[in-house]
């Protein structure tokens, strides 16, 4: 049997002390919880063309703060493919006529084919902080610095996804994101390696500098949080 400790923040939670309930909201970052950690649904949208998404794809571009992690249900109203519900394909695929998938950027991606005007799709956000950084690229392979993947100065190793990348030396195209591999030699897009340290483009491009947005380990564990003594009454 699992039990909860009597001094744990779920018990204080439970007890729900009005004088210590401001403190223990902003222990768990109230918003970023709401915003992170519920399931969503978003009805009536038309995708789009999302610029570090593949071509052959439209995209709903989720907000820096509620990429998705996964998707529950999808489901077309309207457009020139087939109405009514639509396939997940796996995260970090392309999905074919009839599908929609996560993107290796954390968007919801569809077929461009089906050409939707009306979606709506029920999904779950990924739980990570943003951080975004110029770095130096040489032969193809872009280092994320420790103190920028992991703030806390804990190991270092805690990027979850790329969002965007960007070069920033004589060009500033944006680089379609693709998902984690051990290498890249497709030009014109970026990934992190499967050790999520890196950021990978092809080294033919001749990239010296790329901007890159990155979906972090979350500064609050609130799992930890939850579970740990609590000082709160």
């Amino acid at each position: 049997m699992i039990t909860t400790l009597a001094n744990s923040l779920v018990a204080a939670f439970n007890r729900a002390q009005p004088g210590s309930l401001p403190a223990m909201f902003l222990s768990i970052q109230l918003g970023t919880l709401i915003r992170q950690g519920f399931h969503f649904a978003i009805r009536g949208v038309t995708p789009a063309v999302d610029p570090y998404g593949a071509a052959s794809n439209s995209s709903i571009v989720l907000p820096d703060d509620a990429k998705a992690a996964s998707i529950s249900t999808a489901y077309a109203r309207a457009g020139s493919g087939t109405l009514g519900p639509l396939a997940v394909a796996a995260a970090g695929s392309a999905p074919s006529a009839g599908q929609v998938a996560v993107a290796a950027n954390g968007n919801i991606l569809f077929n461009a084919a089906d050409a939707w005007t009306s979606v709506d799709v029920e999904y779950r956000p990924e739980i990570q902080d943003t951080v975004e950084a110029t770095l130096p690229c040489a032969s193809g392979v872009v280092t994320l610095p420790a103190g920028l993947i992991n703030p806390s100065g804990a190991a270092a190793g805690y990027a979850v996804t790329l969002m965007e990348a960007q070069r920033a030396d004589t060009s500033t195209a944006q680089l379609i994101v693709d998902k984690p591999a051990a290498t890249n030699s497709t030009t014109g897009t970026a990934n992190l390696d499967f050790a999520k340290t890196h950021v990978l483009l092809d080294s033919a491009d001749g990239a010296t500098s790329v901007r890159v947005k990155l979906g972090i380990k979350s500064a609050v564990d609130l799992n930890a949080l939850l579970e740990a003594p609590s000082t709160f009454i």
